[in-house]
């Protein structure tokens, strides 16, 4: 029996809000004139933010301002490790999608033990 397995919808929706998000940010930082850590930003001023240390990132840029990391683990909410540990949601959108290959893996070696020690076939390798 193969069961197709796909990407939990909660974990793409998480995904787009906040690419969404980081791109208000990001546009809001831009119409200040003033940037966050006190830094006056003009065109030729950039900040890397994988730079700045995790208790200097502003709350407007962690995902714990984004979404309720506490009610995510208390629905046992596998995606609420990895945002807790992000310094911020530029750091949660670029390993994204290692998460949710790591994520994938798992799911697979899951569903091949299960057919193991089932006895039934759930999923089918090509």
């Amino acid at each position: 029996t193969y069961t197709h397995m796909a990407v939990a919808p909660p974990a793409v929706a998480a995904a787009a809000a906040a690419a969404a998000l980081a791109a208000l940010c990001l546009l809001l930082l831009r119409r200040r004139k003033r940037g966050f850590l006190g830094v006056e930003l003009d065109d030729a001023t950039s900040i890397e933010l994988s730079t700045v240390a995790a208790a200097d990132v502003p709350l407007q840029l962690t995902p714990g301002f984004y979404f309720d990391l506490d009610a995510a683990d208390a629905r046992a909410c596998k995606h609420a490790a990895y945002l807790r540990d992000c310094p911020s949601i530029v750091a949660a959108l670029d390993g994204l999608h290692a998460h949710c290959a790591d994520l994938l893996e798992e799911a697979r070696s899951d569903s091949k033990l299960r057919s193991t020690v089932d006895g039934v076939g759930v999923m089918q390798s090509r």
